[in-house]
């Protein structure tokens, strides 16, 4: 299949049962830029077991892949998932023709309007008791990962990924995560907008999508595709950080560290390499702004997804222990702590909405801002 950037043709992927090879195009090399730095512009085959990550990061995850299962039935390859999204709601730039760019892969019903998320609710519980239904309309929608129901929704000419409530929630998961996307934003991280939509306990979450602007499609690159690794793999933030530092940006550093530090206090220990990630903007690769922060009832200290170092608890001690990777010395880590507690509490605590939820769904422990105040304080003695 041919792949292409807006209308540009970036080059060629073809995909075996086992592995792929991608040629960039002639054209390409000459004006464009690599697509992932583990790919440079040259005329070589670039070679991967299995499929590039920067084509898999177009791709939806377990809810996608459940639905065009169910859809679709029999054996399906990853070209099958590739080609099987929406084009118009693929997240990043890329584009896939079969036919030299006359048409994209992907034909979808559009995108609904925001006013639809009653029906779409109604369908995704459907679903999920298992009734026989058409969820074609589901179907025509996926197009991001994850492990919840989402699907993409348009309001004012805006485009919004709407994360849906489910029937086997026990608690305010949306509200939640805006909760969580609240106190980033609060301590200067920069975060993906988010909105609460409909009524109180079955709000669904929307959150602007940060890979299009206007009519424009900006590259995205998830921090799995910039590691190397494939799914069910990991590394650690150490590690992360060495990486960012060089083939992204030391710039990006220390906006890292206080997303580590952000997910040790509200118990984030979903923070898998692709709930982070990159995009091209102006000629370089940055930090996407920040999503898919979910608080947990899992106690302080306990194993991250993504792990601070690999061999300490995941606390704000060993966060301390590695804030040189981070460009920062223990004076400026300190200050940062103090500060997100400082935020973290006026956010919680007097934030209307915030307050709220979690009066009401008992989540959050406030052994986390305690800790970190502590910690904060251990070092200055």
């Amino acid at each position: 299949m041919d792949v292409y950037m807006e209308d540009r043709h970036v080059g060629r992927l073809i995909i075996h049962e086992k592995s792929s090879l991608f040629i960039y195009s002639k054209d390409w090399i000459a004006h464009g830029f690599p697509i992932t730095p583990s790919m440079p512009l040259n005329v070589r085959e670039h070679y991967a077991v299995g499929v590039h990550g920067i084509f898999t990061d177009t791709t939806p995850d377990s809810w996608g892949r459940k639905l065009i299962q169910r859809f679709q039935g029999g054996y399906i390859s990853e070209q099958d998932y590739i080609l099987r999204v929406s084009d118009q709601l693929r997240l990043g730039a890329l584009r896939f023709s079969l036919d030299g760019g006359m048409t994209y892969e992907g034909k979808g019903k559009g995108v609904p309007s925001v006013s639809s998320l009653t029906h779409f609710k109604l369908l995704v519980d459907a679903m999920m008791r298992g009734e026989g239904h058409d969820y074609s309309e589901l179907v025509s929608n996926v197009s991001l990962g994850g492990a919840r129901a989402k699907l993409v929704v348009c309001d004012d000419d805006k485009m919004y990924l709407a994360k849906i409530p489910q029937i086997t929630d026990n608690h305010d998961v949306e509200g939640l995560e805006y909760i969580c996307l609240e106190l980033a934003a609060s301590v200067g991280i920069n975060t993906t907008k988010s909105m609460l939509y409909g009524s109180e306990g079955k709000q669904t979450l929307l959150l602007e999508r940060f890979d299009r602007h206007e009519d424009s499609r900006i590259h995205y690159m998830s921090a799995m595709t910039l590691m190397g690794l494939k799914d069910g793999e990991s590394c650690t933030y150490v590690e992360l950080a060495l990486e960012v530092a060089d083939k992204v940006s030391s710039h990006c550093l220390q906006e890292l560290y206080k997303r580590m530090l952000l997910n040790i206090l509200v118990g984030n220990t979903d923070d898998h390499l692709k709930n982070h990630g990159f995009l091209y903007i102006g000629g370089r690769w940055q930090l996407s702004p920040a999503f898919d922060i979910t608080m947990s009832k899992r106690p302080y200290g306990a194993n991250h997804a993504l792990r601070i170092n690999g061999c300490e608890p995941d606390t704000f001690d060993t966060a301390l222990d590695v804030a040189e990777y981070f460009s920062l010395d223990n004076i400026d880590a300190q200050s940062i702590m103090i500060e997100m507690a400082g935020k973290a509490q006026k956010v919680l605590l007097g934030n209307a909405t915030c307050k709220k939820i979690i009066k009401k769904q008992r989540v959050v422990d406030y052994v986390f801002i305690n800790e970190i105040k502590a910690t904060a304080m251990q070092q200055e003695l």
